[in-house]
């Protein structure tokens, strides 16, 4: 029997509808739709080509599950949030189109009821149980944390709520009074910080439905009469646990049909009449063919003692090979192969593909355009303006054409915006429809990213009792908590530290700008001695290797703006068709590097910039549009890379891009054979070509360039020392262009600008998407069947196993587990050679599976592989595990990360304390920030060199930056002012009290930024972000404030300490304060000062015990006394 069969009387087959011409066929529907593709991977895409078609439809889109019930396979969180969607908006009958996948039909979904709920809509004005909010948000699978920020956090404080939508991934504050919700925020995550206020808000659940004690019930009882052998039962009432204790198990969606005694199917939820349009029904069939077949290998592959269960207990219908239609559902079956007698047959064609070539575009469809309308569909608004230019050149005028096309088109070209896959012709409608990707390249539709890239610092929110410090005048110490002390005549809450020999530094928040969280690579590190010497001499010895460094590229800089050169011209013609080529708009960080580096290359002076940004940030589009533009210009462009590896995955990816140019590209490697070196040499000495890729071979003696313009290093910092020396020499002649995938710091690059030109790349990829991270037990059906998943979808896998005495043994269990596996193996003591020559395999896709240690190469990208198992990972570091899990994720799929752990019984408490760390892996959680700190502290020592890095491990990151800062500065010339930070206690109970702020973490912060504020619009906009987060300041928040802006203003009179003691003020003065002294004795004359001591300290006598007349004194008393600037 085929697969796929509707069954209903309202079934036509139709033919013909070649290109995008299904979709433009669907959008002149005037009922709803739901389109089934059968590439999962498509869904996406053509939701997106849907929008464009008609940006009036609400499109919603709904894959299916990932991988089966018998592999537990969690959901994708994308997955979950782009379901939820969907299936909120059939229950609400708010909807136009849908595009699924085949195998949805084939999924149980839990009964209406239960996807309707729960649920939170909320509107202003109306009354609510604050408590029973949180408690319906935790039932929805919400998170309480101290601050909201992942898609799934709930923070309540006090008569305040925020809620960090799980669908919309938007972030809601809710302002309480007493329990009538005055006011909805929309907010910032990454700020705090409120934007605009809306009338009312819905928040939809973490997951498709709720697990209520009803449905466990069901479970245990359909699930206790399927499983009762010991073993299988054993796994079984482990599940059932596991619900009693979290509500949910991994998968668990997987088992929707043993929760409900009535579940439900997809067509279920669909009440209005619709038009169900299956597209290549040939496909479609073959689709569930082999997701069935998969699932009956999978389920024969198991065990006795494990969870084996008929199919037809997965699937609603009797029969799975056959869909029942509602009849107020009607059916279109479009097949592609026209074996079958179809009721419509559509005359349409596809459209030609012209690689780039716009000048036969343009001839192909100008004579054409004066009888039918052309319409060209594209996402790149400047390629599109370029075509317009060309076009009007010949005599057309290019028309602005609004989507959908619901009347006939006169004859001409148009244009509009939107992303098509490919277009189609319909001649009996006269019209042509021609996407970017016909005209230019086939690049993928990418999904729109979630938000910029998040800049990690090293703040006081993540920071943790026994977390190592650094105090600038004491050195690296360990935090162990807030303490509340009496301190000059009043009660404070002071940082508490512990040094060497159990030493104690008690450290007034008000000076917490002198403390930083200590940020190193180094992992043995020494706390100092309170009072010892070591501290002073550890710096001291950073501050001079800092200023050689700073000297040594002051030097660098001085001397290469002496060297001149011929500027380039202006781009091409050509320049701007490679560009067109390229059908995304650039990011922000792209097109701002392409700008940079055009300017360099425009100047008389030879450009040395360093390229930084993530793998799949787009360095490589940036470093060959620099390529193309040098090879425009009549040089030759030399790409070097430290591997094999990168260099092949380069020369492949500039082969393509400039396949369409008249660019002649070539390369040259160690898998080389001697006959194609000589004759790649031999064409390189006779410019015949333009572009060169290779390892450090192409820095020998006897590679002669005819010509040669720009060099392009990609990760210099693994190239050898004599390597650097030669690349040092070239700097001075030819313009180059260093690229790195290990990020840096930002207060690096702006501490580094003058003297160093760097490009930073930011902003993320627009097709990465999140990476779902599972910490499982090790079990073998888990692994078969994550490893079937990934390849059942085309894909292959990262085997991570860090042990390299017992890699063959891992792989000869894998082989013995999966014996149709290609695997291949690399660890650290293979022989180079060898190791390129596994990864070139794996690149080649002629391996499934890569068993590794962590050798994995930063820099390396392999959108292909987008499942990661990471074998006891528990012996991993968190660093560690964020830079293993960032190899995949790298393309438009989901992507899975599992940390296999061993049962937690035979797990030290040292592990299981890391576990639980891991269990916390999230993008956004503090483990996550910690370790993208840590890479960034990477990227900087690899920018600065072995010798840096030891002293950033010296003295910590924070420190470190503030030193070079002034070194950069005094060697560049510029006047580098002594700061004074003035201290101020006046015991007027200035503080963030408890009540207001409960979490120690979140008072740290605000201590902090208070402290670390430069102006008095720093400390307004800290006040409105607590109003916004924690409601209006209470009294003690407010002195802090003005006492804050009280030390700027003394800081800038140079005034080291204000303190008050009972009835008197004193206020201590830096020697280079321009102290007024005939005024002061003046004063002490008429008692208005009580006395001026030799060390500089004024005494005053306290005009009153109002804390804002106090602060006015001081101020009016400063203002008089000193004179501006220094003595």
């Amino acid at each position: 029997m085929s697969f796929f069969q509707l069954r209903g009387e309202q079934v036509r087959h139709a033919h013909g509808l070649r290109g995008s011409a299904a979709l433009h066929y669907l959008t002149q529907q005037e009922q709803p739709t739901i389109l089934v593709t059968a590439d999962v991977k498509r869904i996406h895409a053509t939701a997106n080509a849907l929008r464009s078609l008609n940006p009036q439809a609400r499109v919603f889109e709904l894959p299916p599950l990932e991988g089966s019930a018998f592999a537990f396979t969690p959901v994708h969180p994308l997955t979950r949030r782009t379901r939820l969607a969907c299936f909120d908006a059939l229950l609400t009958n708010r909807w136009d189109m849908i595009v699924t996948h085949p195998r949805v039909f084939l999924e149980t979904l839990a009964s209406r009821d239960a996807l309707a709920k729960p649920r939170l809509s909320l509107q202003s004005g109306d009354r609510y149980d604050l408590p029973q909010l949180c408690r319906t948000l935790a039932e929805m699978g919400y998170l309480a944390n101290d601050l909201v920020s992942q898609p799934g956090d709930f923070s309540r404080r006090g008569g305040m709520l925020d809620i960090y939508s799980s669908v919309d991934e938007r972030a809601w504050r809710l302002d309480f009074w007493d329990d009538e919700l005055e006011e909805i925020r929309e907010f910032d995550p990454a700020t705090q910080r409120s934007m605009h206020v809306v009338d009312s808000v819905e928040i939809l659940p973490m997951f498709e439905w709720h697990v209520t004690p009803r449905e466990a019930a069901v479970f245990a009882r359909k699930g206790g009469e399927l499983w009762n052998q010991s073993e299988a039962r054993k796994q079984f009432l482990s599940l059932v646990a596991e619900l009693r204790d979290r509500g949910r198990f991994s998968g668990f969606l997987h088992w929707t049909a043993l929760f409900f005694e009535h579940p439900h199917h997809f067509l279920d939820l669909v009440e209005q009449p619709a038009l169900l349009f299956v597209d290549d029904h040939e496909a479609v069939q073959e689709q569930c063919e082999q997701y069935l077949t998969q699932l009956t290998t999978q389920a024969d592959a198991l065990g006795q003692n494990q969870l084996q269960t008929p199919l037809r207990t997965l699937f609603h219908q009797s029969d799975i090979k056959q869909i029942d239609l509602p009849e107020h559902v009607t059916a279109v079956i479009h097949h592609t192969l026209g074996l079958t007698e179809v009721q419509d047959e559509f005359l349409t064609q596809s459209v030609p593909q012209y690689k780039s070539d716009v000048r036969r575009f343009i001839d192909h469809w100008k004579q054409q355009a004066k009888r039918l309308a052309v319409v060209i569909v594209a996402q790149n608004t400047g390629a599109l303006k370029h075509l317009e230019e060309q076009l009007e050149h010949e005599g057309f005028f290019v028309k602005t054409c609004d989507l959908p096309i619901r009347t006939e088109l006169a004859p001409g070209f148009y244009a509009a915006k939107g992303a098509l896959p490919t277009g189609f012709q319909w001649p009996d409608r006269k019209l042509v429809v021609i996407a970017g990707p016909d005209i230019w390249s086939k690049i993928k539709a990418a999904r729109k990213p979630a938000g910029g890239k998040r800049v990690f610092q090293a703040e006081f929110r993540d920071l943790k009792v026994g977390d190592l410090v650094v105090h600038e005048e004491h050195g690296i110490g360990k935090f162990i908590g807030l303490l509340e002390m009496e301190v000059g005549g009043g009660r404070h809450e002071m940082m508490a530290l512990t040094y060497k020999g159990d030493q104690k530094l008690y450290v007034s928040l008000n000076q917490l700008h002198l403390v930083q969280r200590f940020s190193s690579a180094d992992n043995q590190v020494q706390l100092d001695k309170l009072g010892g010497t070591a501290w002073v001499k550890t710096k001291g010895r950073v501050r001079k290797a800092l200023r050689e460094m700073a000297g040594e590229l002051v030097k660098l800089y001085a001397q290469r703006k002496l060297v001149t050169r011929t500027p380039y011209g202006a781009d091409t013609e050509w320049q701007g068709s490679f560009e067109d080529a390229f059908e995304h708009e650039l990011t922000s960080g792209q097109f701002n590097a392409v700008n940079e580096i055009k300017a360099d290359l425009e100047s008389p002076r030879p450009m040395d910039r360093l390229l930084v940004g993530d793998v799949g940030f787009g360095k490589t589009e940036v470093a060959m549009r620099t390529a193309f533009k040098c090879v425009m210009e009549g040089f030759q462009v030399a790409v070097l890379c430290p591997t094999t590896v990168l260099a092949f995955q380069h020369y492949h990816t500039f082969k393509n891009r400039f396949g369409n140019f008249p660019v002649a590209v070539n390369w040259i490697s160690r898998f080389s054979s001697s006959k194609h070196i000589k004759k790649a040499l031999t064409d390189l000495a006779d410019g015949k070509v333009d572009l060169i890729i290779g390892t450090h071979r192409l820095l020998s003696k006897d590679i002669k360039f005819k010509n040669l313009g720009a060099v392009i290093i990609d990760e210099e910092q693994r190239f050898g020392v004599a390597h650097k020396e030669r690349l040092k020499q070239m700097r001075k002649q030819v313009d180059v262009l260093s690229m790195s995938a290990t990020p840096i710091p930002r207060t690096l690059n702006m501490s580094l600008s003058g003297i160093r030109d760097i490009s930073v790349i930011e902003t993320p990829p627009r097709n990465r998407l999140a990476i779902s991270t599972n910490v499982v037990e090790s079990r073998d059906g888990l692994i078969r069947n994550a490893i079937d998943f990934e390849l059942a979808r085309g894909g292959q896998v990262f085997f991570i196993h860090n042990r390299v005495e017992t890699m063959d043994t891992m792989v000869a269990g894998l082989r013995e587990l999966m014996p149709h596996l290609r695997i291949s193996a690399a660890h650290g003591q293979m022989d180079p050679k060898r190791i390129e020559h596994q990864m070139l395999q794996f690149m080649q896709r002629e391996t499934d599976v890569l068993v590794a240690s962590t050798i994995i190469e930063n820099g390396v990208d392999i959108p292909n592989a987008n499942t990661m198992i990471i074998n006891r990972a528990d012996m991993f570091g968190m660093s560690q595990l964020y830079q293993l899990r960032g190899r995949i994720g790298r393309s438009d799929r989901p992507a899975f990360a599992y940390l296999l752990v061993p049962p937690r019984a035979r797990m030290s408490n040292q592990a299981r304390q890391r576990l639980a760390a891991l269990e916390e892996f999230s993008d956004l959680g503090s483990g996550f920030r910690i370790a993208a700190r840590d890479m960034e502290l990477r990227g900087a020592g690899n920018l600065l060199g072995a010798n840096q890095a030891g002293h950033i491990n010296a003295i910590g990151y924070d420190l470190f930056v503030k030193m070079l800062e002034e070194a950069v500065a005094e060697l560049s010339g510029h006047e580098i002012e002594d700061k004074v930070s003035c201290l101020v206690n006046l015991n007027f109970g200035a503080a963030v009290p408890k009540k207001y702020i409960e979490e120690t973490n979140q008072r740290l912060h605000y201590y902090k930024k208070f402290a670390a504020a430069e102006s008095d619009t720093e400390i307004d906009e800290l006040q409105q972000t607590m109003v916004d987060c924690y409601g209006p300041c209470p009294a003690e928040v407010a002195q802090l404030m003005a006492e804050h802006k009280l030390r700027l203003f003394l800081s800038r009179k140079r005034v080291l300490h204000v303190e008050r003691e009972r009835d008197k003020l004193q206020l201590r003065f830096h020697e280079t304060a321009k102290v007024r002294g005939d005024l002061v004795m003046n004063w002490i004359q008429k008692k208005k000062a009580l006395s001026l001591s030799p060390e500089g300290v004024l005494k005053l006598a306290l005009p009153s015990r109002d804390p804002g007349d106090v602060l006015g004194y001081i101020k009016d008393v400063s203002e008089e006394l000193i004179a501006s600037g220094t003595a």
